[in-house]
This record gives C-alpha cells, sequence and structure tokens, in this order.
C-alpha cells in the first residue's frame, strides 16, 4: 500500500478547512453593545465628585522604603525621592529633605530638624500650598514651614 494517496487526501482535507471550505457562513461582525446613558452619567457625576474632594487635582505621590520604613510624599508639584541603606532623601517644593534612620536625625535643607525615633515605620510628608509638614507615625516632627 502506497502512502502517496493517503497523504494527498490529508493535505486536500487540511487545505480545505484552511481555505473554508465546507463552511456554511462567514462570521457576522455584530455592533458593540450601547452603553446605557444613565452609567455615562454616573461614571461623570463620580469624577467630578472625585475632583471636588481634592482626589484628582494633581497631586504627585511618592512612596519610598527604607529598611522596612516607609517615607510617603504628598505634595501639590513634583517630587523627587531616593533611598539607599538607612537613608531617605525627598526634594518637595524647592525644600530638600533628609532622614538618616540609623543616626535618627531629620535633616531639611542642610540643617538637622528633628531627632527620628528608632521605632518610626512610617513617615508622611505634605507639601500644599507652601506648606511642609512632616510626621512620623502620626506624630508631627517639627511645625509646618515655609520656603526662606
Amino acid at each position: 500500500m502506497s502512502r502517496v494517496p493517503v497523504l494527498r487526501g490529508v493535505a486536500f482535507y487540511l487545505g480545505a478547512l484552511l481555505l473554508g471550505a465546507g463552511c456554511s457562513k462567514p462570521p457576522v461582525a455584530r455592533p458593540a453593545p450601547a452603553v446605557p446613558q444613565e452609567d455615562v452619567a454616573a461614571a461623570l457625576k463620580a469624577a467630578t465628585d472625585a475632583a471636588a474632594r481634592g482626589a484628582a487635582q494633581g497631586k504627585s505621590v511618592s512612596v519610598v522604603t527604607v529598611g522596612g520604613r516607609q517615607v510617603k510624599t504628598v505634595a501639590d508639584g513634583s517630587i523627587s525621592s531616593s533611598a539607599q541603606d538607612e537613608r531617605a532623601v525627598v526634594n518637595v517644593g524647592g525644600r530638600k529633605l533628609a532622614f538618616d534612620f540609623a543616626k535618627g536625625h531629620v535633616v531639611l535643607d542642610d540643617k538637622e530638624q528633628a531627632k527620628l525615633p528608632a521605632t518610626v515605620k512610617n513617615v508622611d510628608i505634605e507639601h500644599a500650598g507652601g506648606k511642609l509638614s512632616v510626621k512620623a507615625d502620626g506624630v508631627e516632627l517639627f511645625p509646618a514651614a515655609k520656603p526662606e
């Protein structure tokens, strides 16, 4: 028995499948279902409400982790932050904040401002309207400061 007729039959069958022979109808393109106008209105209202609450007004957020500690910055402008070993540096609103967790120092614009407790796990920095707020585990480290 020769393999050639069997191979020709298989090739013919595969070719017919690939070219669409044996299909009763071509696939029909269906339009996407229309989105109800109520859903669009609800989404627009939610976005407007969020903007009114300040959630969508161009806030910048930065989070760096230093040895299991989190330094989070929220600002109404740009933020630059970095972390290395036991130290984090944050530039925000023309100010430079440095946190040295090993030595327990908080430095603002090259001047020590506060001591940093060794047990601190979260540092929150907020810069809004020219005011700077720095908290460690929810406790204010030093009063809000305006640029000099």
